[in-house]
């Protein structure tokens, strides 16, 4: 069997990821990347710009992280022109294996038809938990670039404890922060305690919201809204690190409303592959190769 592996699209995090990925494996394949500006000269890897050549003979698919955002294309923010999933799974063998980040459902029905394994590397616990840490050190970034004062001292509010919100929370407690965290659940509220901070129900946070120097939000529904916005300091700054639709209320009080109530407000969304991009490619290569080895195939 060959060892062809192909990535189709994604953001700067794909090519860092093929690059690990040819560090095990002879050829490795990119599509998809023909408006970056990067020179491949130390990468050992080979730039096609044809796709049906791209995907010939591939034993493994990679697509991004996400792996399509209209639902008809293959996410591809550096490629010139658009890579429909219909084409791509058209050009994929039957034995091959198909790697997505939120990988939609129906791409996967499609590829099943012909025989094509699909695999959604982001329903990893290893990459979620890794991400977590990329994410919670991006937003640490973010909160020192954007903020006037130290971590140390400042009135920390972490909206949510999942994996996100308790890397973060350590991480701010460490540096000297007053670290709050939010949680819905009991259990979350002792476990907030026991790790020596303060728990407050995510109901109740408007109550207190006042006090706090930066507010980060991980809960990816509407949390902040007009009426809690209307409470926070002037001078606090809110980094909101949810995924769509986020936890700040942006219909109702947007970026533009926001900085007129003299709120700033940072949507800080896929940090991992803005910050860290080596890190973050090195994560989905390493979990697709798990995922690999798990079925025994050998490459």
């Amino acid at each position: 069997m060959s060892s062809k592996i192909t990535f189709i699209g994604g953001d700067i995090r794909m090519i860092e990821a093929a690059r690990f990925a040819a560090k095990k494996h002879k050829e490795v394949i990119i599509y998809g990347f023909d408006k970056l500006e990067k020179n491949f000269d130390t990468y050992d890897v080979t730039i096609e710009t044809n796709l049906k050549e791209a995907l010939s003979g591939a034993d493994t698919v990679i697509f991004g992280l996400p792996s399509s955002v209209d639902g008809k294309n293959i996410f591809a923010p550096y490629s010139s022109k658009d890579i429909p999933i219909c084409s791509v799974i058209s050009y994929i063998k039957p034995s091959a294996y198909v790697f997505g980040g939120m990988l939609k459902e129906y791409i996967q029905k499609e590829a099943e038809t012909k025989g094509i394994k699909c695999f959604d590397y982001f329903l990893r616990e290893e990459l979620t938990l890794k991400n977590a840490l990329v994410t919670a050190e991006g937003a640490l970034q973010t909160a020192m670039t954007e903020t006037p004062h130290t971590i140390h001292s400042s009135k920390c509010l972490v909206i949510g404890y999942g994996r996100i919100g308790k890397m973060l929370s350590d991480i701010l407690k460490k540096l000297g922060a007053s670290v709050t965290c939010s949680a819905r659940k009991e259990s979350d509220l002792a476990l907030i305690e026991c790790n020596a901070m303060e728990a407050v129900n995510t109901s109740l946070i408007g109550k207190s919201i006042g006090r706090f120097d930066i507010i980060f939000n991980t809960v990816p529904f509407s949390i902040l809204e007009e009426k809690n916005l209307a409470s926070v300091r002037h001078d606090a700054l809110i980094i909101d690190l949810a995924s769509k639709p986020g936890g700040v209320d942006f219909e109702s009080v947007d970026f533009e409303s926001a900085r007129k109530l003299g709120l700033k407000v940072i949507w800080a969304t896929s940090l991992p592959g803005k910050v860290a991009p080596e890190t973050s490619g090195k994560i989905i290569s390493d979990t697709v190769f798990n995922i690999l080895n798990e079925q025994k195939v050998r490459r």
